[in-house]
């Protein structure tokens, strides 16, 4: 059972020397330059501002920087489009709006709408002119939505045909703040994992939901090419995912495993107690809520349930890494009314540290890692013996 099929009712391997020396603390490595975005580093805050250890990170966006006026286009337009969607009263529908059927129902609400979603070729003289933003948001919310955002410029997504993109397709697809933060997110996580990693020998990971499957992808294959080979474990209830997920392992010659599983079982995770070194939730923590839900076809687990069974599968010595929208990031409306992207819940600083502790883990074993753009927090937990005494099965 997928993960959209159930919300949509709503309204390894051997034991790893880990370094234990607290790298994420000192923001160790988090410096470098990837094809989209370059980290410069990070400023610490004080720990008195959220009671936990917390780093901004410096960064840019490589496409930002190579064409400003294009981007400030782009703001500039899709500000103006919120401001006349929030006066109609036109947001995010209780019931997700999903594939080509939910898609043509969004472009019925507003010209707005029409003008990203309808499936005629849309020409505005002070909007957007596209042909294949509509097809993009028929993957929402798959794994396979977020290829375009993390590589723009780039036409063909892994195992599909290549796509016919017009100049403000690959604009709204690179410029807008979800697409800036979705990069930075990515680079982010890929440099925690290499600086983590690095000289640890062989680990095991475990990816639930996929989200995250290029930021892992791209930590793997550059910790195997230095002696710290990493076996990926990716678990979706989506096909699609998991086969993008096989393809980007051929084509970046990392071993991968995938397996289809509902992601809402969290007792599936039991027989692996403390079997990982490392349990990404980039992708799927930021789809529960805060307290678990029933629908007609599963239980909903809550956010704090799922941090603490993936805590729960992360051996001594390893780590939790988790994202969620903040609350506060730039342009909240555009995922709202515009992408209309089903069950993101965004959270404050505050309530994501609170989901954490909720799990029973200790403040001083959470980092936050906070991008400058302001869209996504990054999270680890470091797992200790007994960090978690035990864990119930929803």
């Amino acid at each position: 059972m997928s993960v959209l099929a159930t919300l949509s009712d709503l309204p390894a391997t051997g034991e790893a020397r880990l370094r234990t020396r607290g790298a994420q603390r000192r923001c160790c490595g988090l410096t470098g330059t990837t094809d989209h975005v370059t980290l410069h580093g990070c400023h610490l805050l004080g720990r008195e501002t959220l009671g936990v250890a917390a780093h901004e990170v410096r960064t840019t966006d490589l496409a930002a920087q190579r064409d400003p006026r294009t981007r400030q286009r782009v703001l500039d337009i899709v500000e103006r489009q919120l401001s006349e969607l929030a006066a109609a009263g036109v947001t995010r529908s209780s019931r997700p709006r999903v594939g080509p059927e939910g898609r043509a129902a969004m472009a019925t609400l507003h010209p707005v709408l029409a003008q990203w979603w309808g499936d005629q070729d849309a020409t505005e003289p002070d909007g957007f002119t596209f042909r294949h933003a509509p097809r993009w948001r028929d993957l929402v919310p798959s794994a396979a939505a977020l290829w375009a955002l993390e590589h723009p410029g780039d036409p063909e997504l892994p195992g599909m045909p290549a796509l016919d993109l017009s100049p403000d397709d690959w604009a709204v697809l690179t410029h807008t703040w979800d697409a800036v933060g979705i990069r930075s997110r990515a680079a982010v996580v890929s440099a925690i994992l290499r600086d983590r990693f690095a000289g640890a020998g062989a680990t095991a990971w475990l990816s639930l939901g996929s989200g995250g499957l290029s930021a892992l992808m791209a930590a793997a294959r550059d910790l195997g090419a230095c002696g710290s080979p990493a076996m990926l474990e990716v678990r979706d209830g989506d096909e699609q995912a998991l086969a993008l997920a096989e393809e980007l392992s051929d084509r970046g010659r990392v071993p991968v495993l995938t397996q289809r599983q509902d992601l809402f079982d969290l007792g599936a995770l039991a027989s692996a107690a403390g079997g990982y070194d490392l349990v990404d939730l980039v992708g799927f923590l930021e789809y529960l809520p805060a307290e678990p839900l029933h629908t007609r076809r599963a239980r909903v687990p809550s956010a704090t349930e799922l941090v603490r069974a993936a805590v729960a599968a992360t051996r001594p010595g390893g780590i939790v890494i988790l994202g969620n929208m903040r609350t506060d990031r730039p342009h909240l409306e555009f995922v709202e009314r515009i992408i209309q992207w089903p069950h993101i819940v965004p959270r404050s600083l505050e309530e994501l540290i609170a989901v954490i502790e909720g799990a029973g883990m200790p403040r001083d074993a959470i980092t936050l890692h906070l991008p400058d753009d302001g869209v996504y927090a990054v999270a680890t937990i470091e797992v200790a013996n007994g960090s978690v005494t035990s864990t119930s099965s929803p």
